[in-house]
């Protein structure tokens, strides 16, 4: 089974996705929670470029988050787990809208489809709270203007 659980960031993915694999685990399924973007090259590039700003930045981040993905969920799939992806096709959708639905079907038509997808729906400024509390250097997304 592979679920990809997407949201704002601040919106309660990795919570959820944690949860979600708790209860699977506990009933005797092997599980996999993997996180976009990852620890794998792709995902620390990705997550450096979030740090800055511009339209090289937009376009690498983007492309670095899709290997990631690829390189995670294909490995983990392949394995025969249960997958529980925090983030995956909808976090394209990030993008500015001029290119954000094209690479989203692009996107989409690479990566395997989810059996179920879920979208945590929250507030911007509820996730945006959310964020500032952990006191991380804030990504060039996380703004009122982007996250709504």
């Amino acid at each position: 089974m592979f679920i990809a659980i997407d949201g704002l960031d601040g919106s309660g993915k990795s919570t959820a996705a944690a949860n979600l694999a708790s209860l699977l685990r506990s009933s005797g399924r092997d599980v996999v929670v993997v996180e976009h973007p990852g620890d794998t090259v792709f995902g620390r590039m990705c997550r450096r470029l979030l740090l800055k700003s511009g339209k090289a930045a937009v376009v690498f981040s983007a492309a670095f988050l899709l290997c990631d993905m690829m390189s995670t969920g294909f490995k983990a799939r392949r394995g025969g787990r249960d997958v529980v992806a925090v983030r995956y096709t909808l976090s394209i959708l990030y993008l500015p809208d001029s290119v954000s639905g094209f690479v989203h079907r692009v996107v989409e038509s690479v990566l395997p489809a989810p059996d179920l997808s879920v979208l945590i729906d929250v507030d911007p400024c509820v996730a945006l709270e959310r964020v500032e509390a952990r006191g991380e250097a804030e990504e060039v997304y996380e703004n009122p203007e982007d996250m709504e």
